[in-house]
């Protein structure tokens, strides 16, 4: 495979342990099926050009052969990798948490990771569709080391669920001070309180992305949609914010 200038990284949990904090889309059938319709629109991103490799972690365990047949059927199978390991980690913490190990394990475990250089690594929650995930990717600053949405309103917050960085870069931003996440506070306040204080030197972090994600899928903490009316108004307020008034980060 040839040098890859964007990466896309997703992560997956198929079969959460019992007693996952603040989880009710829990059921592993359910889950799995999340993840299947997002890697078949994102394995098609991949086909059109979007991304150049795709890599797929999963923690859980969990045989990922449906999620293999996907990229198989779309004829994308040579950029893709799939890495699956069970974590020990106990389950009471926030999810971030457990999340920012998991990409701890996929930069250590995935040799396109591990290979990346200074390709920009998109890293998506992966059960989550971003619709608009194209115009996001060819949107991206000409230079950044992390590059995030960071909202003000309703509260301070990362939203973490799409973020892009450079393999340098977090080691030294989200690979960083992992047990500082070790509570059930949301990790997504806690890095959102370090980047505001400053705590990243030698980062060029840009902290809003250029087009407001569309996203389509189902919350895992309430089992809200992310595709009905509410949710969808949101967005297009947030995107008509986001060109009329940039410094409002709602």
């Amino acid at each position: 495979m040839s040098a890859a200038r964007n990466i896309l990284l997703m992560t997956s949990t198929i079969a959460p342990k019992a007693g996952t904090f603040a989880l009710k889309r829990a059921d592993p059938a359910d889950r799995l099926g999340d993840y299947v319709a997002a890697l078949d629109f994102y394995a098609g991103e991949l086909k059109r050009g979007v991304f150049d490799a795709l890599v797929y972690v999963d923690n859980s365990g969990h045989p990922l052969d449906a999620l293999r047949d996907v990229v198989d059927r779309l004829g994308v199978a040579d950029r893709v990798e799939f890495v699956s390991y069970a974590s020990d980690l106990p389950s009471e913490f926030s999810r971030y948490y457990l999340e920012a190990h998991l990409l701890v394990e996929a930069m250590n475990r995935s040799t396109l990771l591990r290979e990346a250089g200074d390709a920009t690594i998109w890293k998506v929650t992966g059960r989550y569709i971003v619709e608009n995930v194209a115009g996001i990717v060819r949107s991206q600053p000409a230079s950044f080391d992390l590059y995030l949405n960071l909202r003000n309103s309703p509260e301070r917050v990362v939203d973490f669920f799409l973020a892009a960085f450079r393999r340098d870069a977090f080691w030294k931003t989200i690979g960083r001070d992992l047990e500082e996440y070790r509570t059930t506070e949301a990790g997504e306040k806690i890095l959102r309180r370090k980047i505001d204080e400053g705590s990243f030197d030698g980062v060029t972090i840009v902290p809003r992305l250029a087009r407001t994600p569309k996203v389509l899928g189902v919350r895992g903490f309430d089992g809200a949609s992310y595709g009905g009316f509410r949710h969808q108004m949101k967005f297009y307020v947030r995107a008509a914010a986001n060109r009329a008034l940039p410094w409002l980060w709602i």
